[in-house]
């Protein structure tokens, strides 16, 4: 259902943050940390800076010496 929202409307941001969460929950790493940084990319201020506080706390989760963590990290940066 939530991909489904997101096909009709890319910036239903919460969809995507309910889906971040889902594939975080899941042990989907990779992808929670995609869909957090197209928020971060499509609207900075959602939630508070949320999306960019749920990456921290993914990568922080991840450890400093994860290959996912640093690529996360590096296209983090390109957003900010």
């Amino acid at each position: 259902a939530l991909s489904t929202r997101l096909e009709a409307d890319p910036d239903d941001h919460d969809a995507r943050w309910a889906l971040a969460g889902l594939l975080q929950s899941a042990g989907r790493e990779e992808d929670a940390l995609d869909a957090l940084l197209e928020i971060v990319m499509r609207d900075r201020k959602y939630r508070d800076d949320g999306a960019r506080k749920a990456i921290l706390a993914i990568l922080d989760g991840l450890g400093p010496d994860s290959d996912l963590a640093r690529d996360a990290r590096g296209r983090l940066m390109i957003y900010l």
